[in-house]
């Protein structure tokens, strides 16, 4: 191999589950930018340079962990109180919408892209989404049912920890992972999304509406502050027509132990050690190999 000397003298790091030229850049440049905020966390107190004195305030937060510990689920518990007050399928879609508009894409992606038909111009899209696991097939494969058995486990320890009892937390966990598994069998698999023809369904708000009764669209965009002039993709319609069905049929519970596990999830970094040692040994080691954790 072309590579292997260099290979050879640049082992994969033990807190690594990949490693090459690119990361060990990667690697300079976060070396370089924590040279930068350390230094503006020396200097928080000074006002002249407010610019600074944020990048330091938010670096210094981040590094406190004896006040992360103290705070333990309190940074989202008013997330998870308001998924707990969720009582119907209308509360669940203007929960979903309201969770885009701060910046929390749940349950699919939207974004602006280039028109596939007029690269000129900019769109919106709304992609399929909502899955913890990688591709589809992590959710009905015979290789992966070890993965799923972790996942599983990942899932419901999350959502013990914040404050589910234990035989809950199973409960709970069993319904998450079966919402994310009807949902992926209306997911596109890796390949298929390479086909441009799959990742573009330009609809207007009419009908992208009449496509999902039980998610408006035209309420999504107003709670987002878009227009969209005459359309938007709707890219993957059967992923959406199955998102419109759970909202329909599947138990509010479900939902509300859905979206508590993907909120604890997207927040468990930044939470105390025991969200991030139980982060870590889903992703980090059963899905991912690595051995090591990563300093914080």
């Amino acid at each position: 191999m072309g590579n292997g000397k260099w290979e050879k003298a640049n082992p994969i790091p033990p807190d690594r589950s990949n490693w090459g030229t690119v990361p060990a850049l990667m690697e300079q440049s976060l070396t370089t930018q924590r040279e930068i905020v350390e230094q503006a966390a020396k200097q928080a107190s000074d006002r002249a340079d407010p610019v600074a004195r944020k990048l330091g305030l938010l670096y210094a937060s981040g590094m406190d962990e004896a006040a992360i510990e103290a705070a333990g689920t309190q940074p989202i518990r008013p997330q998870l109180s308001a998924i707990a007050a969720l009582s119907s399928a209308e509360d669940v879609a203007s929960y979903i919408m309201q969770r885009h508009a701060e910046g929390d894409a749940q349950v699919f992606k939207f974004s602006a892209q280039s028109d596939l038909h007029d690269a000129s111009l900019q769109i919106a899209f709304a992609d399929e989404g909502g899955l913890a696991l990688p591709s589809k097939d992590y959710y009905s494969a015979p290789d992966y049912a070890a993965v799923r058995t972790a996942y599983l486990a990942y899932i419901a320890k999350s959502l013990e920890l914040a404050g589910s009892s234990a035989d809950e937390a199973k409960t709970q966990a069993k319904d998450v992972l079966a919402l994310e598994t009807r949902l992926a069998s209306a997911s596109l698999a890796p390949v298929d999304q390479r086909n441009p023809k799959n990742m573009y369904h330009f609809v207007s708000v009419a009908e992208a509406d009449k496509a999902t009764p039980h998610f408006s669209w035209t309420k999504f965009l107003a709670t987002q502050d878009v227009e969209v002039g005459k359309g938007f993709s709707l890219s993957q319609p059967r992923f959406f027509a199955a998102f419109d069905r759970e909202l329909a049929t599947a138990p509010i519970a479900q939902w509300r132990a859905y979206l508590s596990f993907h909120a604890i999830d997207a927040a468990s970094m930044q939470l105390s050690k025991a969200f991030v040692d139980n982060n870590f040994a889903f992703y980090g080691k059963a899905l991912s190999g690595q051995p090591q954790q990563q300093p914080r």
